[in-house]
């Protein structure tokens, strides 16, 4: 059954409207709403499943354009037969731009209803066809490529039984990849740990695959095994990366702990077992300095320049600048470059969770090009990590703005223009780059609220100046600044203003 949603301000006509629809077309559509004015139809839409809208142009509180274009930006894939007295062409021309089906004036005959419905149906059907077509092709695709990509990996690695310089030859032409350079991405979860199971790896695979295009990938257990194949010529720079991003998705979206080993390019079908003996061994000597006590020892530096990042504190950074000093005093020559480089994947995996979103991907870039001058030699690498750490944390500091006072109304002017949406401290914090406590304890230090007081203030003082100057009614003003309860927001007006909230003008609708 379709779901239809009627919208129309004149009582007789929607009325009408639903009992035609009822009377010929119980079959296959369902009347679930009838919306007295353009707000509650757009509320109804946003919260429930519509196939069908019959939409008049003009109403009160929000026009039927208006609500085509909300449709239109939040991409809601419904569709509109607009129902309108006005026989203005630019009225029917905006609803064909906005993407309406039909448009039907008013009065229309039951023929030219019924010639809509069957449009609007088709429409739907055409959409579902091709749905479900896309669907089978993809499933057909994904099933097939799993398959190549399970026997290719288990018959060399697993099997041992590598394919020839033909057959490998033949496998890059089918699969339509590159060239036959090549380098091998072994990752390794701990066997301490139970193994993946079917939904972990599909997200993990799917994670790979989305993000590098030319590669060979499939996991199994407590092991993924890649190879990633480049043009002959050249190497994507940010695959030196890519494992990184790996293992931060294993530890964000999967809470597992997993190492990782990167072969040098080769090329053809010869080198491919000998590359996988020599990434287990190298796994291995990773377990063992974990075992020893090494990486933990890394991971505790890391979490303490993350925390002393954030603090927002110059005597925090200068306390962690002395512990990674001391740290590499005792780390031999030889493996300094190495330490380095897993220190700061581990900070960016701390500054993951710590900083907002945009915050921490524009350090997480600065960091990056760290890793790249530490590989090369580029420059004395303990003395480029300690000028980067001084060079972030100076940064944060100035993402806070010239005082607190300024960067409080900031804040506010932010929760004024998004009342109507919804408004988390998370976003708060975003939207200045600042850390959601540090911002939570600064606001409240300079204003004397809490973030929410504040924002529950703003949303009640603006209802009280849409009742007053617009002639909103209760549930019309409770929605425009976000509240969807119009009981609460009476509860909350009750509490600020001493008073119940009334319509000070009356609206014809």
């Amino acid at each position: 059954m379709y779901k239809v949603l009627i919208a129309e301000d004149e009582l007789i006509e929607r009325e009408t409207l639903a009992a035609i629809l009822k009377e010929e077309f119980s079959d296959f559509l369902t009347v679930e709403y009838i919306a007295p004015n353009g707000l509650f139809a757009l509320k109804y839409l946003f919260s429930h499943q519509v196939d069908i809208l019959f939409l008049d142009i003009r109403m009160p509180v929000m026009d039927g354009v208006e609500i085509m274009r909300e449709l239109e930006r939040a991409n809601r894939q419904v569709e509109i037969v607009v129902v309108s007295a006005f026989s203005d062409f630019s009225y029917a021309r905006k609803a064909i731009s906005c993407g309406a089906v039909d448009y039907l004036l008013k009065p229309y005959t039951r023929a030219n209803l019924r010639s809509a419905v069957i449009k609007a149906v088709e429409k739907l059907k055409r959409k579902e066809v091709v749905e479900l077509d896309r669907e089978a092709l993809r499933k057909q695709r994904g099933r097939l490529r799993n398959i190549i990509n399970r026997d290719v990996i288990s018959s060399i690695f697993y099997l041992n039984s590598p394919p020839s310089e033909n057959e490998f030859d033949q496998l890059i032409s089918i699969l339509d990849l590159p060239s036959s350079t090549w380098r091998l991405i072994v990752l390794k979860f701990s066997e301490a740990e139970d193994p993946l199971d079917e939904l972990e790896w599909e997200q993990l695979l799917d994670f790979y695959r989305s993000r590098r295009r030319y590669s060979i990938v499939y996991g199994s257990g407590w092991e993924l095994i890649a190879l990633e194949f480049f043009p002959s010529d050249q190497q994507d720079p940010r695959f030196e990366f890519f494992p990184d991003h790996c293992c931060r998705f294993c530890r964000n979206e999967l809470a597992r702990d997993v190492e990782f080993s990167i072969s040098p390019a080769h090329t053809g079908s010869g080198p491919l077992s000998a590359a996988y003996a020599q990434s287990l061994a190298d796994l291995a000597n990773i377990h063992d300095s974990v075992s020893k006590g090494k990486t933990g020892r890394a991971a505790d530096l890391a979490r303490n320049i993350s925390i002393a990042l954030v603090s927002m504190e110059t005597n925090e950074i200068t306390a962690v600048e002395k512990k990674v000093q001391h740290f590499f005093e005792g780390t031999a020559p030889e493996q300094r470059t190495d330490s380095l480089r897993s220190t700061v994947t581990l900070v960016q995996g701390e500054l993951y969770h710590r900083l907002p979103q945009k915050t921490a991907a524009d350090i997480d870039a600065r960091l990056n090009s760290l890793k790249v001058q530490i590989i090369r030699g580029d420059s004395s690498e303990l003395h480029s990590l300690l000028l980067m750490l001084r060079t972030i944390f100076s940064d944060l500091k100035s993402r806070l703005g010239n005082t607190p006072e300024l960067m409080c109304k900031r804040v506010e002017s932010f929760i004024l223009d998004h009342l109507a949406e919804d408004l988390s401290i998370q976003r708060l914090a975003r939207s200045e780059g600042i850390s959601l406590s540090h911002l939570s304890r600064l606001f409240k230090e300079t204003t004397g609220f809490t973030l929410n007081q504040r924002i529950v203030d703003l949303r009640v003082q603006r209802g009280e100046e849409l009742l007053k100057g617009e002639g909103l009614n209760v549930k019309e003003a409770a929605f425009r600044v976000g509240i969807r309860d119009p009981n609460y927001f009476s509860k909350l007006y009750r509490k600020r203003f001493g008073r119940a909230p009334t319509q000070k003008v009356n609206k014809t609708e």
